[in-house]
């Protein structure tokens, strides 16, 4: 997600980074998408999708299987909650990953051509005007 100094957001997939600009794969366009560096206010990268959901069903199996455990279970219930809250907590928080100012320069690393666009992606020039 790309939000620019003039407040307009954009979530198209980064394509490359190069020291003017980010590219980004904009697909109502059909082509590269290019957004000056000066532009940009911050990028937040999606690493992956978020698996909270995945987590509390794991942590509240877990606090129910105490139910077996007998006296152990003023043990072991509070372990399995103090577990599945970290769980929850550190899917929640980490897998996104934000980028801001000077930082932009490590923003390649999740780019799909981290090296730079590919020439055969880059657009062509404008051809020049064409009038008296």
């Amino acid at each position: 997600m790309v939000k620019t100094w003039d407040g307009s957001l954009r979530t198209d997939e980064l394509l490359a980074v190069d020291a003017q600009a980010i590219w980004l794969g904009d697909l109502e366009l059909g082509r590269p998408l290019r957004i000056a560096r000066n532009e940009i206010k911050e990028v937040t990268v999606k690493l992956h999708d978020s698996r909270t959901g995945q987590a509390l069903l794991h942590a509240l199996t877990g606090v129910v299987s105490t139910a077996t455990h007998g006296f152990f279970i003023v043990l072991t219930a509070p372990i399995w909650v103090l577990s599945g809250g970290i769980a929850i907590g550190s899917e929640e928080m980490g897998y996104e990953v934000e980028f801001v100012g000077p930082e932009l320069r490590f923003l390649n690393q999740y780019a799909r051509f981290p090296q730079g666009l590919p020439p055969s992606l880059r657009p062509l020039p404008e051809p020049p005007p064409v009038g008296p």
